[in-house]
């Protein structure tokens, strides 16, 4: 997969490959990973009466709709915050959009802002039952789980700052490995904000640009 890049986390049984798109693959389970979409989020803001552009919606939807075709998953698994507060016509879109891809499974462990949507995404056969699944290995939740093995999570939207000459810098979205065993994910949706992850000796950083998923840095 060009651009992108396998790591393994001690215990697993398998690798993971990073996705500059914001997203993780599991290739036995043919399983997309994506965290912290915030769908909605837009049309959240502009209800409150701030001018937040509708492209940045369709720009996600967009690059989940290429995700999907490129990789053609058995399923689409969001790892919490998949919707961002209660549902507006974001919601209508998503249901809209969904159906061109009968395909794949859509699997929704939740996370905090998705508590108003519980109900709509249980109606629709999209929430899982608990707050933690397992895919070759790996425990897939929302928020971190510290000394559970190997797993993948959310929540966090980390970023990292690359510093060049001067006072020249950059922040990027970034995948967090934590000593070796459990993998945080960047945040898909594009309006969402970075959290700055704080680097040492068992943390690598894997910062990400729209087509490529750096070395770490430690």
């Amino acid at each position: 997969m060009t651009g992108s890049i396998n790591i393994q986390l001690s215990g697993a049984t398998e690798s993971l490959t990073l996705l500059p798109q914001r997203a993780a693959w599991i290739e036995s389970s043919r399983s997309l990973l994506i965290a912290d979409a915030h769908f909605g989020k837009t049309a959240h803001f502009r209800k409150a009466g701030i001018p937040v552009p509708h492209a940045m919606f369709s720009k996600d939807l967009d690059r989940l709709s290429a995700l999907i075709v490129q990789h053609k998953p058995s399923e689409v698994l969001f790892l919490g915050d998949f919707f961002h507060d209660q549902a507006n016509n974001e919601w209508g879109h998503l249901i809209d959009f969904r159906r061109q891809y009968a395909h794949c499974q859509w699997i929704v462990i939740p996370g905090n802002h998705d508590k108003p949507m519980l109900r709509h995404l249980h109606a629709q056969g999209w929430l899982h039952h608990s707050s933690e699944l397992q895919r070759s290995g790996m425990i897939l939740s929302h928020d971190e789980l510290p000394h559970a093995g190997a797993g993948i999570s959310g929540h966090l939207h980390p970023g990292t700052v690359l510093r060049g000459k001067g006072r020249q810098s950059l922040r990027l979205p970034c995948f967090v490995v934590k000593r070796n065993e459990w993998c945080i994910l960047p945040a898909f949706g594009s309006f969402t904000g970075l959290d700055v992850v704080e680097i040492n000796a068992g943390t690598q950083v894997y910062p990400l640009t729209e087509q490529e998923v750096l070395s770490f840095l430690n």
